[in-house]
């Protein structure tokens, strides 16, 4: 068996070998460098990858699908307040996620610089940890998104024909369904996906505009200032008004986390050690601002807060849209084609991001099958030349979201520990090189020759753990209380449940980490 310092060499002497004139790939001699060959095809542009990012954190309409949980666990100040403190953690989060992408630009992310930066007796063991917190992370983020988009497309069922009789479970089935055809389209059609890509951040650009004008511009509704900036609601049984504002952060860091899309494509885009901390950094400020913006365009539009969460479409996005555009509460759904038109712009932006999603998910198994860190690492790491898609990764992330969507048939609640468990899981996975880094001297972890903050550069790593504490201390909590098994919190379940399928599995692999690591000098 080959050495890890052999494999690397022979993928390196494969890349010389096929270019011309002496001509070196250097994204490809890169990836050889750390010890892999160049097999998927690096179709993907700046405007493709930037599509990519800003779709999957998409914070505008996540906020907005998911504000039923803040309006009950503080109100608009939740909102608006936590969104700003999220915000500027995510920033810092962006700066120390970038410095680790420009050094490091392989499809694993997190789990490869944790190899790097580690011990070598702990190489193997955080690297594995790391890994399963990002896999489970955008694993429960598609299911996230699957079921988002089930309970939109239910409610146009419902404002489409108001005397419907919809069948059980309609949402579940409508989120299996959009998690198929997402499936589908990185498996046959990955030649189109950057095209798809761009498409859904233009549609969610759109929607926004489209969105954020509509609203105020109908003259439905016109609150005070007060009431988004200091009118305090609490429906949650907590007695402790600060720990109601933290555990109603859910959907502020929904729609600011998943900040490290882009490294899991970097094996795909040109240039990656520029492109994709570049990208991370756009769309973290792009978010913050799209973002704030919508926030106080619905705080000042948006009706009575018990009127929009009991409203007959049981999706409180599509009621903020039929108060502000007139639509009485609870009267004849009999939606006028203007309110119809703009929940469905509404409910079509959330699917544009589901196939980049499964995408990163499949890429992540991929790479760490192919650094032998899964059962059957062989077959998942393999990558149909036809295609030019890991089709094995893909299935069996199609299959995970297919089986963990079953939650929600259980609880509707689950839905918000799909969301609270994969923000977790994917800070701490954050989180983890950030802190190796400080242990071990950013100049023992990463090259000396790459992207450096100087001085200040502890300074976004600090603030990264900080946030992965934070969240870890208050998302795990119960959202109201008494507690009984209807309003339970099921993230530290799922979270706990994860490791535990992560556990069983290292006893079946021969897991080292990463193939090769190199010189930091």
């Amino acid at each position: 068996m080959a050495t890890e310092a052999a494999k690397a060499e022979e993928a390196l002497d494969a890349v010389l070998a096929t270019t011309a004139d002496g001509f070196v790939d250097d994204d490809a001699a890169d990836l050889a460098a750390l010890g892999h060959k160049q097999e998927l095809k690096r179709s993907f542009g700046i405007w493709s990858i930037l599509a990519i990012a800003f779709t999957t954190l998409n914070t505008w309409t996540s906020i907005f699908g998911t504000l039923a949980n803040a309006l009950t666990q503080g109100g608009l100040p939740t909102l608006t307040y936590g969104f700003i403190a999220v915000s500027v953690g995510q920033i810092f989060t962006a700066l120390s996620l970038g410095e680790f992408a420009h050094a490091f630009p392989t499809a694993g992310g997190q789990y490869h610089w944790v190899a790097e930066a580690a011990a070598p007796k702990m190489r193997a063991v955080l690297a594995y940890i790391t890994l399963w917190l990002s896999l489970a992370c955008y694993v429960l983020l598609t299911c996230s998104a699957t079921i988002l988009v089930g309970q939109a497309f239910t409610g146009l069922m419902i404002l489409a024909n108001p005397s419907a009789d919809l069948a059980p479970n309609t949402v579940f089935w409508w989120a299996e369904a959009i998690a198929v055809l997402s499936a589908l389209m990185n498996i046959i059609g990955m030649k189109a996906m950057p095209m798809f890509d761009n498409i859904g951040m233009i549609i969610s650009f759109v929607g926004f505009i489209v969105t954020i004008i509509a609203i105020p511009a109908a003259g439905g509704v016109t609150n005070s200032a007060s009431y988004v900036f200091t009118d305090f609601i609490n429906f949650t049984g907590w007695d402790s008004n600060f720990i109601v504002f933290m555990t109603g952060l859910i959907s502020s860091t929904f729609g600011m986390a998943y900040l490290d899309a882009p490294t899991h494509i970097a094996e795909e885009v040109p240039h990656p050690r520029r492109t994709v901390p570049l990208v991370m950094w756009t769309t973290v400020l792009v978010g913050f601002v799209t973002g704030f913006a919508f926030l106080l365009v619905v705080g000042f539009s948006m009706g009575d807060i018990e009127t929009i969460l009991n409203g007959p479409t049981a999706f409180p996005e599509f009621e903020i849209i039929r108060v502000a555009l007139g639509g009485a509460a609870n009267a004849t759904l009999g939606a006028s084609p203007g309110i119809f038109v703009l929940c469905l712009l509404n409910a079509l932006v959330p699917v544009g991001p589901i196939p980049a999603m499964e995408q990163v998910c499949g890429r992540l198994i991929y790479a760490f099958a192919r650094d032998g860190g899964l059962p059957f690492s062989k077959v998942l790491s393999s990558v149909d030349v036809r295609f030019g898609s890991p089709i094995a990764a893909q299935l069996l992330t199609l299959v995970l979201v297919l089986v963990i969507n079953c939650l929600y048939i259980g609880s509707t609640n689950a839905f918000n520990a799909l969301i609270g468990s994969s923000v977790l899981m994917g800070q701490l996975s954050y989180a983890i090189p950030a802190l190796l880094l400080l242990v071990h001297g950013r100049d023992n972890v990463l090259p000396v020759k790459w992207l450096n903050w100087g001085k200040l550069s502890v300074i976004p790593h600090i603030v990264s753990i900080v946030v992965a504490l934070w969240y870890l201390a208050f998302f795990c909590l119960p959202y109201s209380l008494p507690v009984t098994q209807y309003n339970m919190n099921y993230t530290s379940v799922i979270m706990v449940g994860f490791l535990v399928v992560g556990f069983i599995c290292w006893f079946f692999v021969d897991f080292k980490g990463p193939l090769h690591t190199i010189d930091k000098k």
